[in-house]
């Protein structure tokens, strides 16, 4: 059995307090699953810079069409994202979900298994629900 050790938080915005407490607890992590970044394409390198050095960094983000749309009000919303340690970047693959809510990777392992691993954020008000039983079925169904 092949052993992950995986982190998962809420962000609330990636800034400076989030990046301190990542970076002291990143170091027993093997896959740190993010949510709320509130980063755009733009700005998603911020993720890059601060752990690039050891992780692969997949974002999404879902506030590109606000922005395109002009709209700048109000409080930022979703982003997700997954750092993949760089150990593991040979085995690990990012999956294109066609939902900007969900990031995800497929793992291959040794036992010729695959494991499928996802960053959500979903809010209450959200209506892409539908999309994610989609994106599973599609998944499973290629492994």
């Amino acid at each position: 059995m092949v052993e992950f050790n995986v982190i998962s938080l809420n962000c609330h915005g990636f800034n400076i307090g989030t990046c301190r407490y990542l970076r002291s607890v990143a170091h027993s992590a093997d896959i740190i699953l993010l949510q709320e970044t509130w980063l755009c394409d733009a700005t998603s390198s911020k993720l890059n810079d601060a752990f690039g050095e050891n992780y692969i960094v997949h974002h999404s983000s879902a506030m590109e069409d606000t922005f395109a749309n002009g709209v700048s009000i109000g409080r930022p919303f979703g982003g997700t994202a997954i750092l993949v340690h760089k150990k593991l970047g040979n085995h690990t693959y990012h999956i294109a979900t066609d939902n900007p809510r969900l990031t995800a990777v497929r793992c291959q392992l040794k036992s010729d298994s695959d494991i499928i691993i996802g960053s959500v954020y979903m809010p209450f008000s959200d209506n892409s629900v539908r999309h994610y039983d989609d994106f599973l079925l599609l998944e499973l169904c290629r492994v």
